[in-house]
């Protein structure tokens, strides 16, 4: 180190290295930002149940503080999340038990069973 009154940090495995520099390859990098998603929707839907469980308690639905814990709870977080990975385009395995389940395509849904639409 030159005497210069500036101090040297190194990182502690001393590569100095960026994440991004790391990943080599695109599907490397596709993967971990794919991961950085999943882990986004799964913090947005936790919120959004969170909100969900609020109007519910407004609503006058008894023993809410139960139904946080409840795997039907756990069941409508994934599927939220799912939601979100869908319009990310990255697959989340309730989507294929969705499509198995419901057995609607797109077509075949009507106006009463289809959710209210945003603006776009």
């Amino acid at each position: 180190m030159e005497n210069n009154n500036v101090f040297e940090f190194k990182r502690p495995d001393g590569n100095p290295q960026t994440v991004l520099e790391r990943i080599v390859t695109q599907e490397q990098y596709k993967e971990a930002e794919n991961e950085y998603r999943r882990n986004y929707a799964t913090a947005i839907a936790i919120d959004i149940f969170g909100n969900i469980l609020q109007h519910m308690n407004l609503a006058g639905v008894n023993n809410v503080k139960e139904l946080h814990d409840a795997k039907d709870a756990l069941l409508v977080v994934e599927s939220i999340k799912s939601l979100i990975l869908k319009g990310q385009e990255i697959h989340h395995p309730l989507q294929d038990l969705a499509q198995e389940v419901i057995g609607m395509s797109e077509v075949e849904m009507s106006d009463e069973t289809t959710p209210t639409t945003l603006p776009e």
